[in-house]
């Protein structure tokens, strides 16, 4: 018996041993891209930013180079929301520099916007800065110029005219004075109320009896709307005295003083 199993087990080892190999995997080779030479900088002066509708604000930025190969640097803005224009006055420069951030802002609409300040070197690395802009307005109605030039296309004359906020109800405006005159009436009207839209800087006269106030103490029918930027205003009024039924319209077109 132990004669016949010496040969079976030779021959088990020699087919282990003639039996081929696998070759060891070859690993994926990875190529180092760290540059020991690339330039490092630093950028200071960037904070978060506040800023109104319609206005504009500046940020300056001081880039300083600290070691490695010099390189020109390429300055931009990701992020920005419609309505907002982003520029500087140095866009690109070799550190260290220093250059102007401009921010201004085109729009009526409230929000918190994070951008990230994108800086990358002539050879293509890039960096981003992230900061905030708040574009905020917390009373539309200090938007609206107060004191204005108005220029009364029914009476072809130019007034001085004042818009004020109303004291007790938070979306009104008071407009002093509107003067009518045409087809024979002449009214004016002290401290019009109307009521502001801020989403689309609007305002509106509610349909209703206003007291003329030009001597006769009569009532009119008056009604209204118009709109505003920050430095001029466009009113339309449709006015008739109580005792006809025959409308007319005026134009105003008030300017910022």
């Amino acid at each position: 018996m132990k004669k016949l199993l010496f040969p079976i087990v030779a021959m088990l080892i020699t087919i282990a041993a003639c039996k081929k190999k696998d070759p060891p995997a070859v690993l994926p080779s990875i190529a180092d891209t760290t540059d020991s030479n690339a330039m490092t900088y630093i950028v200071g002066g960037l904070s978060d930013m506040s800023i109104s509708w319609e206005d504009e604000k500046q940020m300056p930025l001081a880039i300083t180079y600290t070691a490695g190969d010099q390189e020109q640097l390429s300055l931009s803005v990701e992020g920005a929301p419609e309505g907002v224009t982003v520029s500087f006055d140095v866009v690109k420069g070799l550190p260290p520099f220093v250059s102007i951030l401009m921010i201004k802002t085109n729009v009526s609409k409230d929000g918190v916007y994070p951008l990230n300040l994108i800086c990358e070197t002539s050879k293509g690395k890039k960096k981003s800065f992230p900061f905030t802009l708040t574009i905020a307005t917390t009373d539309c109605r200090d938007y609206i110029p107060k004191n204005v030039s108005c220029i009364n296309e029914c009476m072809n004359k130019t007034t001085t005219n004042v818009i004020k906020k109303d004291a007790v109800n938070g979306d009104l405006i008071l407009i002093y004075k509107i003067e009518v005159t045409k087809g024979g009436w002449n009214a004016e009207f002290i401290d019009v109320p109307a009521r502001v839209n801020c989403n689309n800087k609007t305002f509106t006269i509610e349909e209703g009896e206003y007291l003329n106030a030009a001597g006769s103490l009569d009532y009119y029918y008056l009604q209204g709307s118009g709109s505003f930027t920050n430095d001029k205003v466009n009113l339309e009024v449709v006015f008739r005295p109580m005792s006809t039924l025959e409308t007319s319209t005026c134009n105003y077109t008030m300017t910022k003083k």
